[in-house]
C-alpha cells in the first residue's frame, strides 16, 4: 500500500516545490478560483479511484457523453490506481496543473482532512436530503454539510453473513438455520472445517479478512464483531481513541476473534482475501458486504452461498454497518468549472437510474430510496438481511476527518492479534495511544 500523506506534510511539499510550480495549496485562506465562462466547449475530467467498483465507468459513459453532448462539453472519464491514488491526486493539487475537476474517492477525509472539496450547491443538497436512504447520510457529510452522495449503489448496511448451504448439509448443519450468536459461529466453523493428514487447514470453517488494506479491508471485517460486542473503532463523534479503541468490550470482541485464527485454527492464514477463499472453496462462511449478491456469481458461478444477519455478540445491534468505505465523487475547490461539475454530477452520478443501474450491474444496494420498491431490490436473496439491518443496527460510521490514519491504526493492531504478534490487549492499547497522536498531530 502507498504511503499516506498528511495534510501538514502535503503543505510542506506545497511551500517548498520550485517557484515556477508554486500555485496556493490547500490552505482554507486560498480563494478559490473563478469558474470559466466561455462560450467554447469546456472540458470536465473526472478521476476515478474506486477502480473496484468496476460497472462504475460502463454506467457512466454514455451518460456522460449524453450529457456532453447537450452541454457544450466533453469529459473525459479516467481511473487511476487504488494503490498510489493519494500519492497522484496530492501532486495534481500541489500545483493544480492537470488537476481533476471531479474525483471519486472515500469522501470524509477528502473533504475533511484536507479540505480541499467543493460544499454541494444547496439545491441539490437539498435533494439528496429528501432523495438518498436515511442511513446514509452521515457518511457523506462534513460538519452538516454535503460534499458527495454515492458513486453509484453501495455496500451498505455493512457486511453480511455469507455462508455455503453445500458445505452445511455436508456436516450435517442445516442452511435454514445458520449462526445467530457469535459463540455459535464459532462452534460452527469448528465443523465446518477441513484438515489434511497433517492437520493443516483445507477448508476453513470461517474465512478471517487478516492481511491486505487495513481500514478499509482488515478493519471494516473486523467491525461485525466489534460492534456486536458493544466496541467502537473510536468515537465517531470526537475522534477519541483512548479508552474507546482499547475498551474491555473491544478487546473482548478481539480476543474472540483470535480464537478463530490461533486458539481453535478454524481460519487459515494462508488462503488469502475472504471472498477469494470462499469462492475456491476454501472457506465455508466469511462476513462480506452486500454485493457479494452480484460479485460471487460473477467471480465464481459455481459456488452456492446464502446470507444471513451477522450474529449477536453482547448486544442486540448487530449489523456491523461502517462509514469506512463512503466513496463517492467530489468537485474540486479551485477547480474553475466547478458549476460545470455540479451540474454533470447532478444529471448524471445522481440520478435513480444511474443508482438502480449501478447497482444491478455490480449487485451493490441503491442509495436513492424509491429505488428500494424496485423489483431488483425486493428479489434479492439477501433481501430479508437488508430489512432486518434498517432495525437492528446502531448505524456506526466513522467519518472523523482523519478517518484514514486512525483506522488504519486500529486495524494495524487487529492484524497484530490475529497473527499472534502481540495479545489482543497489548496490541489495542500501542493502537489507542498511537490513534491519540494522530488526533494531536
Amino acid at each position: 500500500m502507498s504511503k499516506r500523506i498528511s495534510r501538514r506534510d502535503f503543505l510542506k511539499v506545497a511551500v517548498f516545490v520550485p517557484a515556477a510550480m508554486t500555485v496556493p495549496a490547500l490552505v482554507g485562506c486560498a480563494a478559490p478560483q473563478q469558474t470559466e465562462k466561455s462560450s467554447g466547449p469546456q472540458k470536465l475530467t473526472l478521476w476515478n479511484a474506486n477502480t473496484s467498483n468496476t460497472g462504475l465507468m460502463t454506467v457512466l459513459k454514455p451518460m456522460a457523453e449524453k450529457w456532453a453532448a447537450s452541454n457544450n462539453a466533453s469529459v473525459e472519464l479516467t481511473n487511476i490506481p487504488y494503490a498510489d491514488h493519494e500519492t497522484k491526486l496530492l501532486a495534481a493539487f500541489s500545483s493544480r496543473e492537470n488537476a481533476p475537476d471531479v474525483f471519486v474517492v472515500v469522501a470524509a477525509y477528502w473533504a475533511g482532512a484536507l479540505g480541499i472539496a467543493d460544499p454541494m450547491p444547496d439545491k441539490l443538497a437539498q435533494r439528496m436530503d429528501k432523495e438518498i436512504v436515511e442511513t446514509l447520510l452521515p457518511e457523506y457529510k462534513i460538519a452538516g454539510k454535503w460534499y458527495s452522495a454515492p458513486d453509484g449503489g453501495t455496500v451498505w448496511p455493512g457486511p453480511e453473513l455469507v455462508y455455503n448451504p453445500e458445505d452445511f448439509q455436508e456436516v450435517g448443519l442445516d442452511p435454514a438455520k445458520p449462526p445467530t450468536t457469535m459463540s455459535e459461529l464459532l462452534e460452527y466453523a469448528k465443523k465446518l472445517t477441513k484438515r489434511d493428514g497433517s492437520g493443516a487447514i483445507t477448508r476453513g470453517g470461517f474465512a478471517q479478512r487478516y492481511d491486505g488494506a487495513l481500514g478499509l479491508g482488515i478493519g471494516t471485517k473486523f467491525l461485525p464483531f466489534l460492534h456486536s460486542f458493544g466496541g467502537r473503532m473510536y468515537d465517531p463523534a470526537t475522534g477519541k481513541s483512548d479508552g474507546v479503541s482499547n475498551s474491555p468490550e473491544a478487546i473482548a470482541a478481539l480476543d474472540f476473534c483470535t480464537q478463530f485464527t490461533l486458539k481453535e485454527k478454524v481460519s487459515s492464514l494462508a488462503f488469502g482475501a475472504p471472498d477469494a477463499q470462499f469462492g475456491q472453496r476454501q472457506a465455508s462462511m466469511m462476513f462480506r458486504e452486500s454485493y457479494m449478491y452480484g460479485w460471487l456469481p460473477n467471480n465464481y458461478p459455481k459456488v452456492k452461498f446464502m446470507f444471513a444477519p451477522i450474529p449477536k455478540g453482547t448486544t442486540d445491534k448487530n449489523m456491523g454497518m461502517h462509514g469506512l468505505a463512503s466513496w463517492g465523487p467530489l468537485v474540486y475547490k479551485y477547480s474553475p468549472r466547478r458549476d460545470l461539475a455540479w451540474d454533470f454530477l447532478d444529471k448524471t452520478f445522481y440520478t435513480t437510474e444511474a443508482d438502480l443501474n449501478q447497482s444491478m450491474l455490480g449487485g451493490f444496494v441503491p442509495a436513492f430510496r424509491s429505488n428500494w420498491e424496485s423489483k431488483y431490490v425486493k428479489d434479492r436473496t439477501d433481501y430479508s438481511v437488508l430489512q432486518y439491518s434498517l432495525t437492528h443496527a446502531d448505524g456506526i460510521v466513522y467519518t472523523h476527518a482523519k478517518t484514514n490514519k486512525l483506522s488504519d491504526r486500529f486495524s494495524l493492531a487487529v492484524q497484530e492479534a490475529l497473527l499472534g504478534k502481540k495479545t489482543p490487549k497489548d496490541a489495542l492499547d500501542q493502537a489507542a495511544k498511537d490513534m491519540e497522536a494522530i488526533l494531536k498531530a
